[in-house]
């Protein structure tokens, strides 16, 4: 099962990573961006989501949701999130 985790998050790597070179040079917009993230936090998929794009014009991030369930304040890009429940399986 760890060997099928492990070989499925590389394949998602690798696929990710060529998508983006496919994708060079296309700029995706403030509500282009808002349409594709927003609905995954409305609908409670995601607490909080941020999201960084480097273009020509420089460096844009863009925060969703709220950073705890308590506080009502969007992440940005010094947001430090906890990821040790996906790290588990790929560090033993």
């Amino acid at each position: 099962m760890r060997k099928l985790l492990l070989l499925s998050s590389i394949v998602l790597l690798t696929a990710s990573t060529s998508i983006a070179r496919q994708n060079a040079g296309v700029v995706l917009t403030r509500e282009q961006v808002d349409a594709i993230v927003q609905p995954l936090v409305d609908d409670g998929n995601a607490q909080s989501i941020v999201v960084g794009i480097i273009d020509s014009s420089g460096t844009h991030v863009y925060g969703y949701g709220k950073i705890a369930k308590e506080i009502d304040r969007a992440p940005d890009g010094k947001t430090v999130f906890e990821i040790g429940g996906l790290t588990t399986p790929l560090t033993g």
